[in-house]
């Protein structure tokens, strides 16, 4: 059987050190898989996930924020416009 995934709008936001970006953690986190400080987000199963420079963070419909690669995302994602308060 084939499928086609639902077109659905998200928001996203690029990120590179030192800009602050929603659903991003640049402080140590006391979590499972603990950054110790390095970038990341927190999954909602209550990981967390490394956030490398250029990385998307897009927030999925129930709210919660995942990194995606620049290659995955311009595989995954059309940007519909520009809007840096997006996430």
């Amino acid at each position: 059987m084939k499928v086609r995934r639902r077109p659905i709008i998200l928001e996203a936001a690029q990120w590179v050190p030192g800009r602050s970006v929603p659903g991003v953690c640049a402080k140590y986190c006391n979590i499972i898989g603990g950054n110790y400080g390095l970038p990341h987000v927190h999954t909602k199963t209550g990981l967390s996930i490394r956030v490398a420079s250029g990385d998307w963070i897009v927030r999925d419909l129930d709210g919660s924020f995942f990194p995606c690669s620049p290659q995955m995302f311009s595989k995954t994602y059309e940007i519909l416009g520009e809007n840096d308060d997006a996430v």
